[in-house]
């Protein structure tokens, strides 16, 4: 159960966590701003769905710099932008990293995988084709 919960946070991690609203309902239409590389500036008129936490693994907290604690005081405006897990030296979210970490564990741990699959696959065919007979 634990690891679906570790696939499932890393397959959604851009959803969960993440500077730029996951929906925002504009004039133009229904847009996904964090899909895209491009900057998104937020605007009041627009109605903006948020992730839950407001950090991308990248993103810098200016005010909350020099590896601030999850108990310190933290220089925010409301708590929904409190560091759960607190920052890092240069002021970026930990549990963000953690969730965006995840992202990346499941590529390369799936990735050795296959590689490891298309090995075993390849020189077990070659072992059961030429079965027990001896190369002389």
């Amino acid at each position: 159960m634990f690891l679906w919960i570790i696939v499932l946070i890393g397959i959604l991690a851009p959803i969960i966590s993440n500077d730029k609203p996951i929906i925002a309902f504009t004039e133009n239409g229904i847009e996904f701003p964090f899909t895209t590389d491009l900057s998104y500036t937020s605007n009041p008129n627009n109605l903006e769905i948020w992730p839950l936490i407001p950090y991308h693994s990248t993103s810098i907290d200016f005010n909350n710099m020099n590896a601030v604690g999850p108990f310190d005081i933290q220089n925010i405006e409301i708590s929904y932008y409190k560091h759960r897990l607190g920052t890092d030296e240069l002021g970026r979210d930990v549990l963000a990293g953690i969730i965006h970490g995840s992202q990346t564990a499941l590529f390369i741990g799936f990735g050795s995988m296959a590689i490891s699959l298309i090995l075993g696959l390849v020189l077990g065919g070659i072992a059961g084709y030429f079965q027990n007979n001896k190369l002389h």
